[in-house]
């Protein structure tokens, strides 16, 4: 941080540490005090609550009166763990060792619909392995309920019983840094190491010819995930997972084969006790006996999976871009932050607002079955650029606080690489680390592979090189953009250009792999557009997002419900939480690439001027929060909200989708132009570089996304 260069930004940007702006009524959502000062009158149904020592905002009356009142406030630890809940086995450490196969084999990790149609009898026993999890006593460690508890609720260490010096409201996952995209890993092993257990116990039983076939393929059984970025299913959630009940084989008593129908494992989770729920969780969640996606209402909680589908189908242009580009960042943590902001989008498009679902809440999201499946893909983009990127590993950033690990104040600890990643224990007994699970090869140390990372690789001793290659021709096939005919120029001789793709400028592309500098590398270039969002995390309380449209409407006209299923949605601006919960307070920026959704819609991208036009007619981002009831934020009424609009030559060599080199990005260009008359809306783009929090700290995201 240049703290000296920092603290002439703050001044030049107006910044203080007690804002001396006078309002003498306050929006709603705005501030009204700076902490020692009244600065506004709220309006009426709002009321003035302080968010830290400096700044005060107004907040819905009927919203703080649940917050208060305990309802879905998630941050209380509860009643003292004395319920059956916590009658336990005698702690003892529980080793995360993946799955274990005959002769410590690697198997491969299948997208779901893979699995269901080319894989049946693995996918039989997925079934068979998931009904058995769930039904396990809801105190067992690894049960569906115990494994599921870590990430959030009900709150307790893992394994129960265990004493330590916790943060009674917090759960163990990691969130707001690097860590995430590494803390998941040994979580999704744990849960494929109960599943397959199950599937092997299970496989045992059955008798006669095709006994070894169900044995064979439980000892193969790994975890699936669920591909949102797939441009044959463009996002759509897969149907098995949509579907109340399944036909399964099981064993009888006998051990012969027989097809019953059961309800689907995949769809919900079915809680065993309402007791249980009433005692350590709070508000719907206290209440609702399954789990449940776009509920319709508080009442009547019965999921309503089309309009998560739907929501997410609006949205696959820009997440295909983002995933795309993820593999383009030569940074690790500006690859996690940027993974975990695609991440978020899903989570809320899945749970939904109006309720909030269980996967839109970070507290109890992992109980529903489709969480795990969308974890599988967050583990399988992270291995993606670890095999691209063998060299590259997380960095040192600032530490976030867990139920496991406490991180006084914001010039705590960092989190690196020797973090430890509560509760996971290794084999060994010592904790899991990022460093553990520093490179790609370590997912077949714990026997999984992808098709894009495959088992065979380790088996035939590809080098890195190879592997890397290999991964880049995949993310190639399935992401690159299929748009066309509109590309600025296409450079067919390096000889012609001396500046053309096989030797760009290094300050401006930074190197990617595959180049091969001085050979003849034929390219397409095009002007690239995005939106860079940023945020003081803890502005707005619990899960809320920022609807990214492309309508001449402006915001405040609709339901705010409508926001989500509009057609005019490209993208959302999202954070993962819990009702009435702050964030910590951080810069959070996302990118949004948004070149195709131009083209989709007929702009001429290389154009600048009839871009930046049609931007600033058609750009909207409207913001909601809610818990069992939705609520818009004005825009205008957010301190530290700043949106920027930039473009950038992309260059992507020809063939692109059958190659094994990924594109490269210039320097980001801002269009004031576009963003000038918005609200948070850009006029330079140092106020999006280093943006300012809501204590007045300026933060150095030096222009690359990096928000750790």
């Amino acid at each position: 941080m240049r703290s000296g260069y920092l603290i002439l930004l703050a001044a030049a940007l107006g910044v203080s540490a007690k804002p001396t702006v006078i309002a003498a009524r306050a929006e709603a959502w705005g501030e009204c005090s700076n902490g020692t000062e009244q600065k506004g009158t709220c309006p009426s149904g709002f009321k003035c609550d302080a968010v830290n020592s400096v700044y005060g905002q107004c907040v819905p009356v009927s919203y703080l009166s649940k917050r208060d009142a305990g309802i879905n406030a998630n941050s209380d630890p509860g009643v003292p763990p004395t319920a059956d809940i916590e009658k336990r086995q005698t702690p003892a450490s529980i080793p995360v060792r993946g799955a274990q196969s005959t002769n410590g084999a690697c198997y491969h990790r299948y997208k779901i619909q893979t699995l269901q149609t080319s894989h049946a009898t693995q996918f039989n026993m997925l079934i068979c392995a998931l009904e058995d999890l769930q039904k396990q006593p809801e105190v067992g460690d690894l049960s569906w309920f115990g494994i599921g508890g870590i990430h959030g609720a009900p709150y307790m260490s893992w394994p129960r019983g265990t004493t330590g010096n916790f943060n009674q409201g917090l759960g163990y996952c990691v969130h707001g840094g690097p860590l995430f995209a590494t803390w998941h890993r040994p979580y999704t092993l744990l849960l494929e190491q109960a599943l397959q257990a199950r599937a092997v116990a299970i496989a045992a039983k059955f008798t006669g010819s095709s006994a070894a076939a169900y044995r064979t393929a439980a000892d193969q059984l790994r975890l699936p995930y669920w591909d949102w970025s797939d441009p044959v299913t463009r996002s759509d959630i897969p149907a098995i997972m949509m579907q109340a009940t399944i036909s399964v084989t099981k064993p009888s008593s006998n051990g012969t084969p027989v097809s019953s129908t059961i309800p689907n494992p995949l769809f919900q989770y079915n809680f065993q006790s309402a007791a249980t729920l009433k005692q350590y969780f709070s508000g719907n969640y206290a209440n609702w006996m399954y789990t449940t996606r776009h509920p319709r209402s508080s009442s009547d909680p019965t999921p309503v999976n089309a309009d998560a589908n739907t929501i997410m189908r609006n949205g696959f242009t820009t997440r295909r871009q983002q995933t795309y580009q993820l593999f383009s960042m030569t940074s690790f943590n500006s690859m996690a932050s940027q993974l975990e902001g695609i991440h978020n989008q899903i989570h809320t498009n899945i749970g939904g607002t109006n309720p909030l679902g269980h996967m839109s809440v970070t507290n109890v999201a992992s109980f529903d079955p489709i969480f795990w499946l969308h974890h599988g893909n967050v583990d399988r983009m992270v291995a993606l650029y670890q095999a691209i990127y063998p060299d590259n590993r997380l960095q040192p950033s600032p530490g976030r606080a867990t139920f496991g690990r406490i991180v006084p104040g914001i010039d705590g600890p960092n989190d690196d690489l020797f973090t430890n990643l509560y509760p996971f224990r290794l084999p060994s007994g010592a904790w899991w680390k990022s460093n553990e699970i520093k490179s790609v090869g370590t997912i077949w140390k714990y026997r999984y592979g992808y098709d894009e990372i495959p088992c065979s690789m380790y088996t035939s001793g590809a080098t890195r090189s190879e592997i890397s290659a290999f991964a880049r021709q995949k993310v190639n096939a399935l992401y690159a953009t299929t748009s066309t005919g509109v590309s600025k120029k296409t450079r067919r001789s390096a000889a012609a250009s001396p500046d053309a793709y096989a030797s760009p400028d290094p300050k401006r592309y930074p190197h990617q792999p595959g180049f091969t500098p001085g050979k003849d590398k034929p390219v397409v270039v095009r002007n690239e557009y995005g939106i860079r969002c940023t945020i003081d995390h803890s502005e707005i309380p619990g899960s809320w997002t920022g609807h990214i449209l492309f309508t001449s409407q402006p915001c405040g006209k609709v339901s705010p419900n409508d926001y989500f299923m509009s057609k005019d949605r490209i993208a959302g601006f999202s954070s993962f939480g819990a009702p009435f919960v702050r964030h910590d307070s951080m810069a959070y920026s996302q990118d949004y690439p948004i070149t195709d959704n131009l083209i989709e819609r007929k702009v001429n991208i290389d154009n600048v001027s009839v871009v930046e036009k049609w931007l600033h007619d058609n750009l909207k981002v409207c913001f909601t929060t809610g818990d069992d009831e939705i609520y818009e934020v004005p825009t205008s009424s957010l301190k530290t909200w700043k949106v920027g609009v930039y473009m950038q030559e992309g260059k992507y060599p020809e063939g692109l989708r059958y190659g094994n080199i990924l594109p490269a990005y210039g320097d980001k260009e801002y269009l004031s132009k576009v963003t000038k008359e918005m609200p948070g809306g850009i006029t330079s783009e140092v106020e999006i570089i280093y943006p300012v929090l809501l204590d007045g700290r300026v933060v150095d995201l030096d222009g690359d996304g990096d928000t750790y």
